[in-house]
């Protein structure tokens, strides 16, 4: 999050609504950003206005349907695995100064378009001082998170749900 520089006014497209994206919104909009999420699936998008999100959008399997956020975005955060979804996220940002953050592994961008002058930049994880802001953060309860829990034999299951798209925040094995 701190790789996308948000700050109050800023409009933030987040593409992935998952264990790591419904967070992703809590945190811009405890940065005052404007938040709109971006998902292919029904159950994440209603998690995404649950957890804050001013708007949602489901622009179809292809992301073709993100064309009518064209330019509108000065930040976009992609955490879903879809070089699908790294190159709508393009479209989204603003000339001049958009800022695109790829919190997963997608490819990279296909296409760039130079002219516009956008930056692009990967980030994988915080540091430990990132880390403890975050739970200090939790622990305030300005941060909530959404989470599945399975016993731990379910893990082959679990993990053929989240390819699917089929868990709700963060799935949980327990042993």
């Amino acid at each position: 999050m701190k790789q996308a520089r948000l700050g109050p006014a800023k409009e933030v497209f987040i593409f992935g609504v998952g264990g790591v994206g419904h967070l992703a919104i809590q945190f811009a909009k405890l940065s005052g950003a404007r938040v709109t999420a971006v998902s292919t699936g029904e159950r994440h998008r209603d998690l995404a206005l649950r957890v804050g999100a001013g708007r949602r959008h489901r622009p179809g399997r292809d992301y073709s349907g993100i064309s009518k956020f064209s330019r509108a975005a000065d930040r976009a955060i992609v955490f879903a695995p879809s070089q699908a979804a790294i190159d709508a996220a393009l479209k989204t940002l603003k000339p001049g100064g958009g800022r695109l953050v790829l919190g997963v592994f997608g490819g990279g961008a296909s296409s760039i378009p130079f002219v516009d002058e956008i930056e692009i930049v990967g980030s994988v994880i915080g540091t430990r001082k990132d880390m403890n802001e975050v739970l200090r953060l939790a622990s305030t309860g300005k941060v909530r998170i959404e989470a599945e829990r399975y016993r731990l034999d379910q893990a082959n299951e679990v993990l053929l749900r989240l390819k699917r798209g089929q868990i709700n925040g963060r799935a949980v094995l327990n042993p």
